[in-house]
């Protein structure tokens, strides 16, 4: 029984001491190089305040984003709404009310996955705890992405809603 028991510690000790010899390796080095090429491109110009505003008839919707360079942002996200309804007969707009007013600190970064079924690359940014959506790149001063509350681009700037 000792004997056994020896030999199993060795063995996990002699396991254990070769696996502290490898180098670590990235899964796909070609993806990381093109991942690092990406931030290396796109974070000077992502640096800085974003927002974009959506209104309709009974909702309104803002959110600006401040990227830092470090990969720390802020985001500040409002939505007011108001509804529809009849007053003597008449169709009547309420007052309009918060139903959202958060600020969000965390981190974002920039990467790539490989499309596995046609082998094209897909450009992400993914924001801790909040979002992960498709990066499209950056034209002047527009940030144009999918997946981030149904709009497709962000304006660069730092402006303030009306509500």
């Amino acid at each position: 029984m000792k004997k056994t028991t020896f030999a199993s510690l060795l063995s996990c000790a002699m396991i254990t001491t070769g696996a502290c010899g490898l180098d670590p390796q990235w899964a796909d080095p070609e993806l990381h190089e093109q991942t690092m090429k990406l931030r290396e491109q796109y974070t000077p110009q992502l640096a800085g305040q974003w927002y974009r505003i959506g209104e309709k008839d009974t909702r309104k919707f803002y959110v600006s984003i401040n990227f830092k360079a470090d990969g720390t942002m802020t985001a500040i996200e409002k939505m007011v709404r108001r509804d529809t309804v009849m007053v003597n007969g008449q169709p009547t707009l309420t007052d309009w009310e918060t139903v959202m007013d958060d600020t969000t600190h965390t981190t974002w970064n920039l990467y790539i996955n490989r499309d596995t079924g046609n082998g094209n690359f897909i450009y992400r940014m993914h924001i801790s705890h909040v979002y992960d959506m498709l990066f499209n790149g950056i034209k002047g001063d527009t940030l144009h992405v999918s997946g981030f509350y149904g709009f497709r681009y962000l304006l660069r700037g730092d402006v303030q809603p009306d509500f």
